[in-house]
């Protein structure tokens, strides 16, 4: 069932929307009005608005034709005067909805002849002028008695012309929040976010572009006697929860990675979020509410982050190397380990191998996947006697290498402890397979050459 929100300004709305022609009339019983017309959509009249133009020093008859007029006479730019008119029917369209028992209705028609239109679409006008001049009393007369009703997105509307907060709360309501929910989303940005978004939920009203459904229970049971966590408890929580990645707060880092969709994050937070919401805790002291609010808060910071398809993405890729018992890196790491292993062989060349040590193993820490890095880390602990040859020759064989490069370079840096370890049979081994893994490896066939002048074969023990 949808609650009976009839904004006065419906009609007026959506006939601008269809770029309808003829006339909309406001009235309202205890006197005053107005009257729009409409050009395919367009504003080209306003009748009962005194004072269109008094912006620019015209008091004005009311019409906005005639003000026009006088406006141009008086040397007032005619753009000028054209956005002045608009943004004062924009304020008189914002008052128009507190008029009691207030109604409007569209009957088409031809238009005024030689007309000039508003700039800007009723939506922009109303828009801009709801964002100025609706005020905060006003906001939560029109909606206390409606926090607890389901916001629900009307289909096959047009929504060109909003603010980024209304587009962001046509997203929203594609999930079904309550505009309980919405405004205390809001609210744990701050009172102004608050506000914001309560002025984008009732605009989105009177555009038509939501409705509000009822709830199945129109008042909320009494809270239940306090058994719960004590504030101490609860402040403790909201530090381990911001403290933990935004999918595991959320309790949903037990699911597979490739499962978890951006409904589903939305569900999760509704379900957790309404475990520790405030109101359980209404009947409780400030400090239990104060704590409950600091839970609440964290929850929706991780929610607010998993709003951004590609944060969602990158959170999704986390757990999902997680699941695989494999630790995540960004990718602006993998790309600083690989210019810490090219510094790492830079000083290699130098025969400064305490210093390449440090930098593979820096990489390493940075990349702990970079097989390169594990190479190379191994290669330089034995050749400054920091691990036996064995032990070295253990972690390099031990390696799943992915290719033929890198498979070539393991067989070269053993060969290279072979020959330290003066064992010439055991390094000639390894700089062939070297080479018949990578026939361009110019540092194996060097070695090779070396060995072959030196033509001692190592004594059989």
């Amino acid at each position: 069932m949808s609650v009976p929100v009839v904004s006065p300004l419906v009609e007026l709305v959506r006939a601008s929307r269809s770029r309808a022609t003829g006339r909309f009339t406001l009235v309202a019983p205890a006197g005053g009005g107005l009257t729009v017309d409409l050009q395919g959509g367009a504003v080209v009249e306003v009748g009962g608005v005194p004072g269109l133009l008094s912006g620019v020093g015209v008091s004005g008859s009311g019409s906005l034709q005639r003000d026009l007029g006088a406006a141009v006479g008086a040397g007032v730019g005619f753009d000028k005067a054209l956005a002045v008119a608009a943004e004062a029917l924009g304020r008189a369209l914002v008052a128009a909805v507190e008029m009691p028992a207030a109604t409007g209705s569209f009957t088409a028609g031809a238009p005024p002849a030689g007309a000039f239109p508003l700039p800007g679409s009723v939506t922009q006008v109303l828009s801009a002028a709801w964002r100025q001049h609706r005020g905060v009393e006003a906001l939560q007369r029109a909606l206390a008695p409606l926090q607890r009703h389901m916001v629900q997105l009307v289909e096959g509307q047009p929504t060109e012309g909003l603010d980024p907060t209304l587009t962001r709360l046509i997203q929203r309501a594609k999930t079904g929040p309550t505009v309980e929910e919405l405004l205390a989303e809001a609210a744990a940005k701050g009172p102004a976010r608050r506000d914001e978004v309560a002025r984008g939920v009732e605009l989105l009203l009177h555009l038509g572009l939501i409705t509000l459904g009822a709830p199945v229970r129109a008042t909320r049971p009494a809270p239940a006697a306090p058994a719960g966590p004590t504030p101490e408890e609860l402040l403790s929580l909201a530090q381990q929860l911001r403290a933990q990645s935004p999918l595991t707060a959320l309790g949903l880092a037990e699911i597979p990675a490739a499962e978890i969709t951006r409904e589903r994050v939305q569900s999760a937070f509704r379900a957790v979020a309404n475990r520790h919401h405030p109101d359980r805790y209404s009947g409780q002291s400030e400090a239990h509410r104060a704590a409950a609010m600091e839970v609440f808060a964290a929850l929706n910071e991780h929610s607010g982050v998993l709003a951004e398809p590609a944060a969602l993405q990158l959170e999704v890729e986390k757990l999902a190397c997680a699941q695989r018992g494999e630790v995540w890196v960004s990718e602006l790491d993998k790309e600083r380990a690989k210019v810490l292993i090219k510094r790492a062989l830079a000083a290699e060349q130098a025969r400064s191998f305490q210093s390449a040590r440090e930098l593979a193993q820096e990489a390493l820490a940075l990349y702990p996947g970079s097989v390169e890095g594990a190479l190379l880390s191994a290669y330089f602990r034995a050749v400054l006697k920091e691990l036996p040859l064995a032990d070295a020759l253990g972690l390099m064989d031990g390696l799943t290498l992915p290719n033929d490069r890198l498979r070539a370079e393991a067989a070269y840096r053993a060969g290279r402890l072979f020959t330290l370890a003066d064992r010439p049979n055991d390094a000639r081994a390894r700089f062939t397979r070297c080479v018949e893994l990578n026939p361009n490896h110019t540092d194996a066939q060097r070695e090779l050459r070396v060995l072959q002048r030196r033509g001692r074969p190592e004594q059989v023990k």
